[in-house]
């Protein structure tokens, strides 16, 4: 009977050995999984980061090259690179295919900043010259017309780069460009509503 009770105690040890090494090493199974768990998830989260970054870095790269992270300036000028506001400039007075008379004259735009102007608008003013239009929009001129993209050539202007421009615009039949010069304000739009604006005079090409 001793015998009996010294093994069964003996088993019961030995039972109650193997659940406390059960129990330890679960709770170091345990231990590991949620550390592994908190280090993958770092580094998933790492990744994450560097992946966002990795992708702002080439949009950003992406818009400078294609001109849109970079915004454009344009200044009116003469031929002859000097500002458009104030100057006089020769013009004539031309018929078209049509046969209806324009008024003539030469100008550059100039873009100083890095963006690609986007297409070109151009609205003309002026008491002096009987342009087609009445004026609708809040100046103190009485008449206007316009340019549209179309007739623009070309139509933008990437940053940093000059072009000359000659504009045509349609006339009253039977007006003469005097010797006076003929005042007149163009404003030109491009971008996202951004204008460039010039006040000059027209007189008869000599």
């Amino acid at each position: 009977m001793d015998g009996q009770e010294n093994t069964g105690a003996s088993l019961g040890k030995r039972i109650d050995d193997l659940k406390w090494y059960v129990g330890v090493f679960s709770g170091s199974v345990a231990f590991l999984v949620a550390g592994l768990s908190v280090i993958v998830g770092f580094n998933l989260s790492s990744e994450r980061a560097s992946l966002r970054d990795f992708k702002e870095e080439i949009r950003t790269e992406v818009r400078e090259r294609l001109g849109s992270g970079a915004q454009p300036s344009l200044d009116l000028m003469t031929l002859e690179r000097k500002p458009l506001a104030g100057a006089t400039v020769d013009a004539a007075i031309l018929r078209n295919a049509g046969n209806f008379p324009q008024i003539s004259f030469r100008y550059a735009v100039a873009n100083r900043g890095r963006g690609n102007s986007g297409a070109l608008f151009a609205r003309y003013y002026s008491t002096d010259i009987p342009f087609t239009d009445p004026n609708i929009d809040d100046t103190e001129y009485e008449t206007s017309t316009f340019v549209d993209a179309l007739n623009f050539s070309p139509s933008t202007l990437p940053g940093g780069v000059s072009m000359p421009y000659t504009a045509n615009l349609r006339v009253a039949e039977g007006f003469v460009l005097g010797d006076g010069p003929a005042s007149v304000r163009m404003r030109i739009y491009y971008a996202d509503g951004e204008t460039a604006t010039a006040e000059f005079r027209l007189r008869g090409a000599r």
